[in-house]
């Protein structure tokens, strides 16, 4: 592939077959084309993270809401627990002392009665009741009687 004579009496390079004409620096080119070409297909393939301006609404079952008081009365461990929700079904009540279970218990409310009394007898002061409802737990309420003032 030696110069051979172009058109208008010069001697010229010889042209490669797509065009190219070789560059006096030879084959260094050359080299950094397959460089371009990785690089151009691999950032071609990047994608940006987007999230969505409103995002879709994201819907869970709740607990059903309870309030309550734990407190002796009569000598006796007294739980009173009100459902604040419009749902019906069984409180179920388990008291443990001293971290045993002694006793469990259960009562139905409805809308037109939620309210529940529990009776424990006896009132030791490491006295707890959990309570659940639908087979959730909600609450745990400990009976701490009132720490006296021993000094003035």
């Amino acid at each position: 592939m030696g110069n051979h004579q172009t058109g208008k009496g010069k001697v010229g390079r010889a042209s490669l077959p797509c065009g190219l004409a070789r560059s006096p620096q030879g084959n260094r080119r050359m080299s950094k084309y397959p460089v371009y070409l990785t690089l151009l297909l691999l950032l071609s393939a990047c994608r940006y993270t987007t999230f969505p301006l409103i995002p879709t609404p994201i819907h869970g079952q709740f607990p059903v809401q309870i309030t309550g008081h734990i407190g002796l009365q009569g000598g006796n461990t007294v739980l009173q627990v009100r459902l604040l929700s419009r749902e019906s079904g069984y409180f179920e009540v388990l008291w443990f002392e001293n971290g045993l279970k002694v006793s469990e218990d259960s009562r139905y409310v409805d809308p037109a009665h939620p309210t529940a009394t529990f009776r424990l007898r006896g009132s030791n002061p490491s006295a707890r009741a959990v309570v659940s409802f639908g087979g959730s737990v909600l609450r745990e309420f400990e009976l701490q009687p009132p720490k006296l003032r021993t000094s003035l």
